[in-house]
């Protein structure tokens, strides 16, 4: 079995909007993530908890119990390398 101390993982690095600007972290949904093509490598230890990110009309309400605190949405882009934000296509 692999050693958890040195087990990493390969992840998609999503950005909250406070990672963004702080216009952004105070006029943006706090359960809101951007997109990104970054994808980074991070020691398993490194891991927090569940995440879920979801289209936005596929949330529960807003005041649904604690169970649902680790889902989020995506409803854009964040380009790191140009500073912009785009929409994404819906399949």
């Amino acid at each position: 079995m692999a050693d958890r101390e040195s087990t990493k993982l390969k992840v998609r690095r999503f950005f909250r909007p406070e990672d963004i600007s702080p216009e952004k972290a105070h006029l943006s949904d706090v359960r809101e993530v951007y997109y990104s093509t970054q994808i980074v490598i991070v020691p398993l230890m490194a891991i927090e908890g569940n995440c879920e990110v979801r289209k936005k009309h596929d949330l529960p309400a807003y005041n649904a119990p604690a169970e649902f605190q680790h889902i989020f949405f995506c409803q854009s882009q964040y380009d790191l390398d140009k500073r912009a934000i785009k929409k994404l296509v819906s399949n």
